[in-house]
């Protein structure tokens, strides 16, 4: 009897997007207004993007939810995204003298979709092809908008979290 031939899956993700990371104090629904706006998009709410992470005070897991707002432009085969690079959970500490009735006192704790650009508040996405005009012409609309404060693009090559976006369409809506 012949052994099993042992074939070996390989798996190369698709990093054919652009990103661009957003600064905005603004509200993730706001920002999503003006981009909707200003690009004349459809972004919707969809579900969040959720990870469990180990809270770094009690070692629990934590369920995170990021924000994520789609729209898909049927005619230009595009994905648009924009995710919130910032989530808040709250973590329970408990008083450390043994009282009557015990006070938990709930502390916020901040978690980030993409730990390296910490000063980022939110990422546009966008898959499918724009050409230069387009992308230049994309760049002059967001320089518009009051609500950003500042935008760079995000170079994947060198961006350690480029897989975090990675957005499966089936989860979404």
């Amino acid at each position: 009897m012949k052994p099993f031939k042992k074939l070996k899956l390989v798996y190369t993700p698709d990093y054919d997007f652009k990103l661009i990371g957003i600064v905005s104090t603004a509200a993730n629904y706001e920002l999503c207004h003006w981009l909707n706006v200003m690009l004349k998009l459809d972004l919707s709410r969809s579900n969040d993007i959720e990870y469990v992470k180990k809270d770094s005070f009690t070692a629990a897991n934590v369920l995170i939810s990021f924000a994520i707002f789609e729209y898909h432009d049927e005619i230009l085969k595009r994905d648009f995204h924009l995710l919130s690079n910032t989530a808040f959970s709250e973590a329970q500490s408990t008083t450390t003298t043994p009282q009557l009735f015990e006070k938990n006192e709930y502390n916020a704790v901040k978690y980030y979709l993409a730990e390296e650009a910490k000063e980022i508040h939110y990422f546009l996405k966008i898959t499918g092809h724009l050409s230069k005009k387009e992308s230049k012409e994309l760049y002059v609309q967001l320089r518009k908008l009051s609500c950003i404060t500042v935008f760079k693009i995000i170079h994947l090559a060198t961006f350690k979290s480029k897989e975090l976006f990675i957005i499966d369409n089936t989860h979404t809506k």
